[in-house]
């Protein structure tokens, strides 16, 4: 005989779960969507931008190298340049120059 009290718990149970799921699909599309938007505004310093950008904002300014005009530049020059390290391309000494520029821009607040 089956017991309809169990039944209808069981069922409340997978409505909980599903409403659960569903506030975590949503928080998922938002976190994508800001990370697209934080992409999209990565994008933006076309060649001539970076053209126009002064030496002192670039993380190896004698080479023009990593770009540092907002936060989130100066965030993925960091990225960028612990991973050359690690790659043998950079030495330790040059990832400190950018790290110290990109800490500079990331207080300041550009966005």
């Amino acid at each position: 005989m089956i017991n309809m009290g169990m039944v209808v718990k069981e069922i409340q149970q997978l409505q909980l779960t599903v409403i659960n799921l569903q506030r975590t699909v949503m928080k998922c599309i938002k976190d994508m969507e800001a990370l697209k938007t934080e992409v999209k505004d990565m994008a933006k310093l076309t060649t001539k931008a970076r053209k126009k950008l002064p030496k002192s904002e670039f993380g190896l300014p004698g080479e023009e190298k990593y770009p540092m005009p907002d936060k989130s530049h100066a965030a993925n020059a960091k990225a960028r340049a612990s991973q050359q390290v690690k790659k043998g391309n950079l030495s330790k000494s040059s990832e400190a120059k950018i790290d110290a520029k990109a800490n500079k821009v990331l207080k300041k607040g550009k966005k």
